[in-house]
């Protein structure tokens, strides 16, 4: 994975643009010129060299080829266009080498390799028997070891190659050879029939002659010209071969000649000149193709509009007899306001004494930081030792500026949620309170489905779809007073219809409990996350996840085929042999999923770290477990930490459990995609409402009573203490 993120960086740097990168097991790299997007094969056992030559090569044809010219300069021939590309490479490859002399040796260690493993079809040809074009492309592209001759006529023709800076230059050089070799052809076809035709004695018993013996050459000839291909680094690649690899389909059809181009093609001349050596290459780049390698399906992830799934703070608090209902008729307004004031009385204290840890913490991590400097201005009372040391100038401490923060929650809102919705709720709401107590900006979403009205529609080839996603607007830093009051009445109104002893239902169907659509709403997560930024100018952004398990909707894509009965594109379904690569602008991540890597979780983790990498936020995650049992702890503890782990060691999810089963919690560093698990036992978010208890009235126990009282009070505001870690 960081391979491939570094040679991508790699290739834009190369192409001074933005340009997009993708991996296909395809036979050979190419770049489609229209969407600025190079492919690269995913050939076994690549090596450094290989993989910049290949780089290098296709962001020569990117800068230097122009995509015009090339199609309509190959119109009337196909063997043509081996000459175009033999020159053509000549020609780009020295401008890039020029440009960034750093390839130079890669792209003589990459070619070198593949003429060893007989790439050009040499092996055992006496390489001054080979034609023009061929030699002229072993001579430019494997290097001087080969000693390759040429006549005085032939120098000549080289010097104007090495000096044709355009591609009109190349064009008109392309044509003359291809017409000298094709003339040559000719030539010698005629004295080869005038041989065979010139003694009548050798015809045979069916009076025909040799005309059967150059009927068979014919045959032998259009077999090669049915078996030629492109050059293996155009910039459009066509294999016009059939395939029932849908892959490499796409491939083809993506770098596939215009139309008139192909019509004409059916029908060539066999007698047509063509570079042998180009040809060679392109079969056998077939040899290096990962067999069980699984292909990648790469899905877009475009910018939505939040607006479309985002549920505002005044549709969810809209008036507590419009959002439920109490059966015993009681005053919803006087029941939030005794469940507001029971819940201030017990967390502000504490909450007020979490911030004076906060405090001292993060004063301490500044001084940890602090720096002593010299001003500039003498010490006088150091003007004595001037003669044995330099140290005769004031001093100050400098201590960094500290960084603005921000956080941005999400909130479960699934039906297995159900049981610990109100001790969920509690943590959250006390979180909120330590948020503006510090003046943090903050938002706070649920996420969950049945979102009936809003589902995403639209049809643009490539991209991920939304189907059922609903992100209630909770809370926010810029909630005034009145704001921040009604919230948490609805919201503490709303943990208490989940008891099954209550009297409250719900009302207003936004309250409502779905599924868990994790992945569609990391995807709309990104565009929320970077207004946010934009709004309170964040530098340190923290996103924190709460879930109870892992993501329940899949990932589903617009093809470009059009469905029959609908006449729209159809909605396709990466199939489970692909490993999905998610896009983003130029930005691209995915991870494999074969082996025992639960796929849901391969799919959620490269949405992670897209976010990651979009947002630059840190990714924390609370995952919630009901039943504290080995087994269920560590599956989920592996879901995500087996996930670009090569290493991964199932004992490692063993010792953890080993370690914390007594605790309620273990933590997980994961190598990819959340920055840190808090697995933890759900019963341990619940905040009791615990007594003094001591002893005896001896100073020691009080002091150790009163310790522990306050200790509990603390640790069990979970969500404050993780996160003024992160923050402090």
């Amino acid at each position: 994975m960081k391979v491939i993120e570094s040679k991508s960086i790699l290739a834009k740097l190369l192409a001074t643009e933005n340009i997009s990168v993708e991996h296909h097991n395809i036979p050979t790299a190419a770049f489609d010129v229209q969407n600025r997007k190079l492919m690269l094969p995913e050939w076994t056992d690549m090596s450094d060299s290989l993989y910049d030559l290949l780089l290098g090569h296709e962001v020569g044809h990117a800068r230097f080829t122009p995509p015009e010219g090339w199609h309509d300069a190959v119109r009337d021939s196909q063997a043509k266009k081996g000459f175009y590309n033999v020159l053509e490479d000549v020609r780009i490859e020295r401008f890039i080498k020029k440009e960034y002399p750093g390839l130079v040796k890669s792209f003589y260690a990459g070619y070198r390799e593949l003429f060893n493993k007989n790439f050009f079809g040499t092996e055992g040809t006496d390489i001054t028997s080979l034609s023009f074009i061929d030699r002229i492309n072993l001579h430019y592209k494997v290097g001087s070891f080969l000693n390759v001759k040429f006549s005085d006529d032939e120098k000549l023709v080289l010097a104007r190659l090495e000096n044709a800076d355009t591609w009109d230059e190349i064009a008109t050089l392309a044509e003359e050879l291809y017409g000298d070799a094709k003339e040559e052809k000719e030539n010698q076809q005629s004295a080869g029939e005038e041989e065979q035709f010139g003694d009548e004695s050798d015809e045979g018993e069916d009076g025909q002659g040799s005309d059967m013996s150059y009927s068979d050459d014919s045959e032998e000839e259009a077999d090669q010209d049915d078996d030629q291909s492109d050059s293996p680094m155009s910039e459009s690649e066509s294999d016009e071969g059939d395939s029932d690899d849908q892959e490499m389909d796409e491939f083809d059809s993506l770098f596939s000649p215009n139309d008139d181009y192909e019509e004409m093609s059916d029908f060539e001349e066999s007698n047509e000149p063509r570079s042998i050596t180009d040809e060679a290459f392109r079969d056998n780049e077939n040899q290096l193709l990962d067999s069980e390698k699984r292909s990648s399906c790469y899905v877009n992830v475009p910018k939505f509009d939040p607006t479309k799934y985002v549920i505002s703070s005044s549709e969810m608090y809209s008036g507590l007899d419009d959002s439920f209902h109490d059966y015993k008729n009681e005053s919803l307004d006087q029941t939030a306001t005794v469940l507001y004031t029971e819940f201030r009385r017990k967390n502000t204290s504490i909450v007020n004494s979490m911030i004076q840890q906060f405090e001292m913490k993060r004063k301490a991590s500044e001084s940890l930081k602090a720096r002593v400097a010299k001003t500039g201005d003498l010490n006088e009372d150091r003007l004595w030792a001037y003669k044995i040391s330099e140290d005769i100038f004031k001093q100050s401490t400098i201590l960094p500026k500290g960084k603005n923060h921000g956080m941005i929650m999400y909130l479960d809102m699934s039906g297995s949620m159900r049981p610990q919705i109100a001790n969920t709720i509690e943590q959250m709401l006390t979180l909120v309170m330590f948020c503006k107590k510090i003046n943090v900006p903050f938002d706070v979403y649920g996420f969950t489905s049945n979102n009936r009205d809003n589902d995403d529609l639209s049809r643009v080839p490539g991209d991920a779809r939304i189907a059922d996603l609903r992100m209630p607007h909770l809370f926010s830093s810029k909630f005034n007073k009145m704001q921040t009051v009604e919230a948490f009445k609805h919201l503490l109104i709303y943990s208490q219809t989940w008891d099954y002893n209550s009297s409250l239902a719900i009302k207003n169907r936004n309250y409502g409990l779905g599924t868990t659509p994790l992945n569609s709403a990391l995807m709309v997560g990104i565009e929320i996350a970077k207004q946010f930024r934009k709004d309170y100018k964040v530098e340190v952004l923290n996103t924190i996840i709460l879930t109870d398990g892992g993501a329940t909707d899949y990932i589903d894509y617009v093809s470009d085929e059009i469905s029959e009965w609908n006449n729209k594109y159809r909605i396709e379904r990466p199939g489970f042999n692909e490993n999905v690569v998610f896009k983003y602008g130029s930005v691209s991540v995915g991870f494999d999923s074969s082996g025992s890597i639960s796929r849901h979780a391969v799919l959620t983790t490269s949405l992670l770290e897209l976010y990651k990498q979009i947002t630059g936020s840190t990714l924390v995650n609370y995952h919630l477990v009901n039943r504290w049992t080995q087994r269920e702890v560590e599956s989920d503890f592996m879901d995500y930490y087996k996930v670009n782990n090569p290493s991964f060691d199932y004992q490692e999810a063993g010792d953890a459990w080993a370690s914390a089963r007594g605790t309620g919690m273990i933590v997980a560093v994961d190598k990819a995609g959340f920055d840190t698990r808090f697995i933890m036992r759900s019963s341990k978010i619940k905040i009791d409402e615990e007594e003094l208890s001591v002893k005896s009235n001896k100073k020691g126990d009080l002091l150790r009573g009163f310790k522990k009282f306050a200790g509990n009070k603390r640790t069990q505001r979970i969500f404050i203490n993780k996160f003024m870690d992160l923050v402090a």
